[in-house]
């Protein structure tokens, strides 16, 4: 679907490309993760919650997943897994940090693929309906 911000694509393609990304005993699972977390959430606070800011930012996530009838495994994941994940890679060298694993990164570009793909369900179903012959 074509995506007039150009923010969501940038963050989405970066994840990919930092997700396949080795350098040495260096990996990008970390920043594969968090592009996938900024695209998600500019995607849910634009197109899904139609707003420029989150207040309240889990709790606006529950609620565009919510609107959008996204299974509870997915919004549970998302909330108790990705969402402490996310909180805990914080940009701050006080405390250790948990090694992302990539199982993790895939969980959060599953979860972004999900929400974008929710979406656009009734866009993509027009793309692809036939005319009907009127006989």
């Amino acid at each position: 679907m074509e995506e007039p911000e150009v923010e969501v694509q940038r963050e989405y393609l970066k994840g990919i490309y930092h997700l396949g990304l080795k350098f040495y005993d260096l990996n990008f699972r970390k920043e594969a993760f968090f592009n996938f977390y900024r695209s998600l959430e500019f995607f849910v606070t634009r197109r899904v919650l139609k707003t420029k800011t989150l207040n309240n930012e889990l709790k606006c996530f529950k609620k565009a997943f919510a609107d959008l009838a996204m299974p509870a495994a997915i919004i549970d994941m998302f909330a108790e897994e990705l969402y402490l994940l996310r909180g805990n890679q914080v940009a701050h060298a006080q405390k250790q940090q948990a090694d992302l694993q990539q199982e993790d990164v895939v969980k959060m570009k599953m979860v972004t693929d999900a929400v974008m793909r929710k979406h656009y369900d009734s866009a993509i179903a027009k793309m692809f309906q036939q005319p009907t012959d009127a006989a």
